[in-house]
C-alpha cells in the first residue's frame, strides 16, 4: 500500500485501520464536547443566560468559537479515512488484514483457533459469532467497535 500519490502514506492496511480507530475514539471525544458546548449555548439563549454571561459580546464570542469546533477537520478526516478504507465492512475488513499477512483463509483460522468455513462464512456472507470477532480483534490488536459488533450474530 506504499504509494506516493496517496495522502496517507503508511505501510500498511492494519496500520492505517488501527490510525482509523484512533480518530475514531478522538471524534467521539469531539462530539461529546461539541453536544456539551451546544447545551450550554442553549442555556445561554434563555433568560439565565443574561444572568450566567450578560455581556452579549461574550455570548457572540462563545457561539463564534462553537461554530469553529463544530467544523472540525479531524471530522472529516475520519470520514474520507472510513470511505477509503471502508472500514465499516467487516467483511472487507477482516480478508484485507489476512491476505496482506498473505495468508490463505485455512491459514489465518488456524492461526486463530477457527475452521476455515467460518472465515469464508464471515468473508462472503458476513456471518460472525462474538468470540471469532474477538479472535480476530485480538490477533491483529485492533478495537472492538459498533462498526464491528453490528456483524456479530
Amino acid at each position: 500500500m506504499r504509494n506516493t500519490n496517496n495522502r496517507y502514506c503508511i505501510n500498511s492496511y492494519l496500520e492505517l485501520f488501527r490510525y482509523y480507530q484512533l480518530l475514531e475514539l478522538e471524534v467521539t471525544e469531539s462530539r461529546d464536547i461539541i453536544k456539551k458546548t451546544k447545551d450550554f449555548i442553549n442555556i445561554l439563549d434563555t433568560k439565565y443566560g443574561a444572568i450566567l454571561m450578560p455581556n452579549s459580546k461574550e455570548i457572540s464570542n462563545l457561539k463564534e468559537n462553537f461554530i469553529r469546533l463544530g467544523d472540525s477537520k479531524l471530522e472529516q478526516q475520519y470520514l474520507d479515512l472510513g470511505h477509503y478504507l471502508n472500514a465499516g465492512n467487516l467483511r472487507h475488513v477482516v480478508y484485507t488484514l489476512y491476505t496482506e499477512e498473505n495468508l490463505t483463509a485455512k491459514e489465518f483460522g488456524e492461526k486463530i483457533n477457527f475452521t476455515e468455513q467460518e472465515i469464508i462464512d464471515l468473508t462472503r456472507n458476513g456471518i460472525v459469532t462474538y468470540n471469532l470477532l474477538n479472535a480476530i480483534c485480538n490477533y491483529f490488536r485492533i478495537l472492538k467497535t459498533s462498526d464491528l459488533y453490528k456483524y456479530v450474530s
